[in-house]
């Protein structure tokens, strides 16, 4: 976590955490492994205090003038960040994130996703199969998931990842980076496409 960040309403920083971490590493393991064992999340870590911001040069009587930022608990956010490494470990592992997810995975990146597009198009024009390029924006629904930094991605992907798997006609492509969805879909003629 990076340091100089305000805290949540329990006031406790990063360094404060990272000082008690130096003196007695065995309290906050302990902490987190009986959170984890017992499958708690403390509620005073979940409190947030809501500031908005006025975006510079935005008008003020316009909504998307202003930015919200949520000052959570560094306590919470450690166990928040626990929680998405185990659950992404285990996703991982039994092959559960979709293949087709370019964005917030490891080996992962825009230049994978444009990569992968730019096979699917230029099969079909090898084939001399026409093509149809859908990309949908989501955008709306990612800054909600978006909301919550450490697993607001995780679930993101897992959203995501149900769109991915929805049936589309032979030899189409579907991916996802960020909060668009591209669909490539393959056809002779209009009528297929």
């Amino acid at each position: 976590m990076k340091k100089k960040k305000a805290p949540g309403i329990d006031g406790i920083s990063i360094e404060i955490i990272k000082e008690l971490h130096g003196m007695n590493p065995d309290i906050l393991h302990y902490t987190y492994n009986k959170c984890l064992e017992l499958g708690i999340f403390p509620e005073t870590w979940k409190k947030r205090k809501l500031i908005i911001f006025n975006k510079p040069g935005k008008d003020p009587s316009l909504p998307n003038a202003y930015r919200p930022i949520c000052l959570l608990s560094v306590l919470g956010k450690i166990l928040d960040k626990l929680l998405v490494f185990r659950i992404t470990h285990l996703l991982h592992k039994n092959n559960k994130l979709h293949k087709q997810q370019h964005d917030f995975r490891n080996g992962r990146s825009c230049e994978t996703a444009n990569f992968r597009l730019w096979q699917a198009i230029n099969i079909a024009l090898q084939e001399r199969v026409q093509v149809t390029l859908l990309s949908l924006d989501v955008q709306d629904q990612y800054i909600t998931f978006r909301m919550r930094k450490c697993s607001g991605p995780l679930f993101w992907n897992l959203v995501m990842d149900t769109a991915l798997d929805l049936p589309l006609p032979q030899g189409s492509h579907i991916q996802a980076y960020d909060d668009e969805i591209i669909v490539v879909i393959r056809g002779k003629d209009k009528e297929e496409i």
